[in-house]
Parts: C-alpha cells; sequence; structure tokens
C-alpha cells in the first residue's frame, strides 16, 4: 500500500501592518534666503514646497513694545501669493540682530572682536532676565500677528547668536587685548555669570514661547 501522505498545514497569514499617514510633517524644498528677496526661480519651482522669510529684530522693533510689520507683511504675502509655505525667521544674532534699545535694560554686556574686521562689538548677555524678556515679548507680538496664518508652518529660534542667526557664540580661548587685562572670550562669559543651567533656561524660555505663539508651527 501506498504510505499517506499527510495534509499541508496552512500557514497563517500575516496580518497587515496598518499603513501610518504622518501628521504635521513638513515634506518638500525649502529656499533659505532670508534676508534678500525670494529670487523668481524659487517662487515658481515646483520643486520648492516653501521659502525662508526673515527679518532683524531692530527692523521689527525698532523701539521696545513698537512694532514694524510692512516689510515682513509684504515678504510674507508675496510667498504665499506665489503659493508656497513660509519658515519665519527673525535675526537676533550678528551685528544686525540687537535692537540698539536693549542697552537701556542694564544687563550684563559681553563684548569682543568682530573676526571680519575687529571692530568691538558688544551684546547682552544672553541668560539676563530682562534680555530674555523682551526677546519673548517680541515673539509673544509676532504670534499675535501671525500666528492665525496656517501657511506658515516652520520657525526658527534663535536665542544664542553672537556673530549670526546660528549658535555662533564667541567663545575662544586666546588673549585678545580687551579688557580685563590678560582675559579671552571664555573667560569674560564666566565673570559674566555663564552656566550651564542658565543657558538652558533661557533657551527653554524662548522655545516654549515659539510653541505657545506659533502653535500651528
Amino acid at each position: 500500500k501506498p504510505t499517506p501522505v499527510p495534509s499541508p498545514t496552512a500557514r497563517p497569514t500575516a496580518t497587515p501592518l496598518p499603513t501610518v499617514t504622518p501628521t504635521g510633517t513638513i515634506k518638500g524644498l525649502f529656499s533659505f534666503n532670508a534676508k534678500n528677496p525670494p529670487s523668481s526661480d524659487a517662487l515658481t519651482s515646483r520643486d520648492v514646497i516653501g521659502i525662508s522669510v526673515g527679518i532683524d529684530w531692530p527692523s521689527l522693533e525698532p523701539t521696545q513694545g513698537n512694532f514694524s510689520w510692512s516689510v515682513i507683511d509684504a515678504k510674507v504675502k508675496q510667498v504665499t501669493d506665489a503659493g508656497k509655505l513660509v519658515l519665519l525667521r527673525i535675526q537676533t544674532g550678528g551685528r544686525e540682530g540687537k535692537p540698539a534699545w536693549l542697552d537701556s535694560l542694564g544687563c550684563e554686556k559681553f563684548s569682543w572682536k568682530d573676526p571680519k574686521d575687529g571692530t568691538v562689538l558688544s551684546i547682552p548677555v544672553f541668560f539676563c532676565e530682562k534680555y530674555v524678556d523682551a526677546h519673548v515679548a517680541m515673539i509673544q507680538a509676532v504670534g499675535a500677528h501671525f500666528g492665525s496664518n496656517q501657511k506658515i508652518v516652520v520657525v526658527s529660534d534663535n536665542f544664542a547668536n553672537g556673530q549670526s542667526n546660528d549658535w555662533a557664540v564667541p567663545s575662544s580661548r586666546v588673549v585678545d587685548g580687551l579688557p580685563p587685562t590678560g582675559s579671552s572670550q571664555e573667560s569674560r562669559w564666566m565673570v559674566a555669570g555663564w552656566t550651564h543651567d542658565k543657558m538652558v533656561t533661557a533657551g527653554k524660555r524662548t522655545i516654549a514661547a515659539w510653541m505657545a505663539a506659533m502653535p500651528r508651527a
């Protein structure tokens, strides 16, 4: 007699994984050219979904509590009229990023020589509470003005910017001839009261302010 062949055991069908559609995710190319008008190529390119739009803090708030919106409004309108999304950037670093009225707040100052031309520059220390208060107030004003604009999908937070709008804290250990005698950029930060906790607290405050002011971004 032939040996009976057992019936094959049915293999269980794998349950397909659910398709997950990301929410709140922005995918695509952004054109980064915040200080200059958007190029016509960026405005018309089908490959570009968004454009960085920016203004420096002194131009936005020339005197404390008084804001000038016309320039940034025109930039945002130009970009959104072209069907693009907006990455909003308020420059708070470098020579152009600190309003002159900040000097009246009474914050400790940090000074260094601009590596480009040796000019001595001074800024309020990043962790001065009055300076952070002014920064947060500016962010809140931006939120009151732009918070309902659904085309602004990303905002840039900058709170420790000495030489540019990126994280650019002057921190050389080289003695540079500025007072006090024998000091360097790093040692002057220490004298001014720099600590890790103070910097983290300042950063958290500005990040939280942006999140509250621009909840759609």
